[in-house]
C-alpha cells in the first residue's frame, strides 16, 4: 500500500565546494550569495523515500573497471584509498561470482 503513494521528488542541496556530492545527476549547479555550491538533481525515480540518502563530505576514491568495461567507483575517507582499493578487489571476486551463479542457474544476466 506504501508504494502506491510514494512518488519521485526534485532535491537540492547547498554545500561547500571542497565537498563531493553523490546522487542523482546534476540539473543544476551554481554558487550562491554566500559562497556555497546551490546542486539541483534531476528527479528521483518513483520508490519508497527510505532509499533516499544524501552523501555530502570530503571524499577520496579507488576506480577500476569491471570485465564488461564499466566504471565502478568506491568513495572512502580522506586517507583511506587503500580500504576502497581491497573492496574493489572483493567486488571483482563477489559480482563475478554472483554474476556467474545467476546466469547459470537461472538464465539470466547479471549486469
Amino acid at each position: 500500500m506504501l508504494a502506491s503513494i510514494d512518488n519521485g521528488c526534485m532535491l537540492a542541496i547547498s554545500c561547500p565546494f571542497i565537498v563531493i556530492y553523490l546522487l542523482q545527476p546534476v540539473v543544476s549547479e551554481k554558487e550562491t550569495e554566500d559562497g556555497l555550491r546551490s546542486v539541483t538533481f534531476d528527479r528521483t525515480p518513483i520508490m519508497s523515500t527510505y532509499l533516499l540518502a544524501f552523501i555530502v563530505g570530503e571524499y577520496d576514491y579507488a576506480e577500476g573497471r569491471d570485465s564488461d568495461g564499466v566504471l565502478i567507483r568506491v568513495y572512502t575517507p580522506v586517507g583511506k584509498n587503500e580500504q576502497g582499493n581491497f573492496a574493489l578487489e572483493v567486488r571483482y571476486f563477489t559480482i563475478d561470482a554472483v554474476s556467474a551463479a545467476y546466469t547459470h542457474v537461472l538464465g539470466v544476466v547479471f549486469s
